[in-house]
């Protein structure tokens, strides 16, 4: 039997990890290459003008008259996403909040007049499907389509102008939501891209539940324009 000195057997064991780090080193880069996705994640600010349309009441014992259906509205969402690297679509998962959404509906009564303040606040998820056009430049348009959550939490601040009595209550409902985005991304650096986009969503009905005197307001459709403001890390 071969004998081996402690020398030539340090030697053989840097042979060996030195070799183990070369295959390593060629098959890493190789390995993340064929990769299908890519992934990024990011963060969103929100601006919108936004409606309540086709407001609907019930209860109400005097005539209803609508002071304000229409808002601008700001938010702030998290996005997580996959891109594939053969085909120019990606993936989105966007995780919002919509700050306050101001809504008034009067009722005029026969010596009163009661006026009923609503504060609408958003919590959405939304799973969107984006076709990108790639080129050789930093700026990537883009358009998609989004579907997913909205939980509409409406605040009622009920006021008797006569006597000044003011009640409150909060109604939370759940619904589905739709929209569409166009937009453009520019990667201002080699794992960071900036975007700007524009969106139409709707995020589903909105609902003060019944009141101490049985009114009630819905919406049929809470409906925004949104300006997309973000900015992404890729991994």
């Amino acid at each position: 039997m071969r004998r081996i000195f402690p020398g030539k057997r340090a030697a053989i064991r840097l042979k060996v990890l030195v070799l183990c780090a070369s295959i390593w080193g060629l098959a890493a880069p190789a390995s993340a290459e064929e990769g299908v996705f890519s992934y990024f994640m990011g963060v969103r600010a929100i601006g919108a003008q936004s409606e309540i349309e086709d407001i609907r009441t019930s209860g109400f014992t005097g005539t209803a008259a609508i002071q304000n259906d229409t808002d601008l509205v700001g938010g702030i969402g998290v996005v997580f996403g996959a891109k594939s690297r053969d085909l120019p679509v990606r993936l989105e998962l966007e995780v919002a909040h919509r700050f306050r959404f101001d809504l008034d509906v009067r009722e005029n009564r026969t010596g009163s007049v009661i006026d009923h303040e609503m504060n609408v606040a958003t919590t959405s998820a939304l799973v969107s499907a984006i076709l990108e056009w790639r080129n050789e430049s930093d700026f990537i348009p883009f358009a998609g389509a989004s579907i997913g959550w909205a939980r509409n939490d409406v605040e009622t601040e009920r006021i008797n102008l006569a006597t000044q009595v003011n009640t409150t209550r909060d109604q939370a409902t759940n619904h589905f939501a739709w929209g569409g985005t166009l937009g453009v991304d520019w990667f201002f650096a080699e794992s960071w891209s900036a975007q700007a986009a524009y969106r139409y969503i709707d995020l589903g009905e909105t609902d003060t539940g019944t009141g101490p005197a049985g009114e009630r307001i819905e919406g049929e459709s809470y409906a925004s324009h949104d300006l997309l403001l973000g900015v992404s890390y890729h991994f």
